[in-house]
């Protein structure tokens, strides 16, 4: 989780930052959101395999 979210809080702000009209506070918590479920869900989608199960888990 830590190694790649560092990718997605890049793609999360050029998603995000400049498309939607909010004050930068509430930009920079959706961005973490984004960030924090992309990184969850591959998480989760590593869990699922046996052999990515053991650098997971």
């Amino acid at each position: 989780m830590y190694l790649c979210h560092f990718v997605f809080v890049q793609v999360g702000y050029d998603l995000i930052y400049p498309n939607i009209p909010l004050p930068a506070v509430f930009k920079i918590i959706l961005i973490a959101a984004f960030t924090f479920a992309v990184a969850l869900g591959i998480v989760w989608l590593l869990s699922l395999n046996r052999v990515t199960r053991k650098v997971v888990m």
